[in-house]
C-alpha cells in the first residue's frame, strides 16, 4: 500500500511540474500581462515566492494590464509573501484605484508598517 501512495504521488508531482512548465511557457508568450500575473499570484499561494515575483515581472514588462491597480496590489503582497517589505510597500503606494483597491493598499502600508506585525 505504501508503494502504491509513493508511485502515485511522485506521478502526481511529475505531472504538477509539466503542467507548471507549461503554464510559465504559457505566461512568457501571453499577449499581455494579465496571464503572468495570474500564475504570479498561483505560484506564490504555493510558497514559490522568488518564482512568483519573476513571472510577475515579465507581466509588468508585457504590460495591458486589465486591472494594474489590482496587479499592483498582489505584485505587493507576494513581494510581502517574499520578504520583500520595502518593495511591497512602494508597490502598495502606487496604486491609485477608486475601487477600493487603494484602500487596500493603505490598510496593507499601515499593517506593514505596524509593530504589531513584527
Amino acid at each position: 500500500a505504501d508503494r502504491k501512495l509513493r508511485d502515485a504521488v511522485t506521478k502526481a508531482a511529475a505531472n504538477d511540474r509539466a503542467s507548471l512548465a507549461d503554464a510559465e511557457t504559457a505566461a512568457r508568450n501571453a499577449k499581455d500581462g494579465n496571464v503572468p500575473f495570474a500564475l504570479g499570484m498561483a505560484l506564490s499561494g504555493a510558497g514559490q515566492h522568488d518564482k512568483a515575483l519573476a513571472v510577475m515581472a515579465v507581466g509588468q514588462a508585457k504590460g495591458g494590464l486589465k486591472q494594474p491597480d489590482d496587479a499592483l496590489l498582489h505584485l505587493g503582497v507576494v513581494q510581502w509573501r517574499a520578504g520583500k517589505v520595502p518593495e511591497a510597500l512602494a508597490s502598495f503606494a502606487q496604486v491609485k484605484g477608486s475601487d477600493g483597491t487603494a484602500d487596500l493598499a493603505r490598510l496593507w502600508t499601515l499593517y506593514l508598517k505596524s509593530p504589531a506585525r513584527k
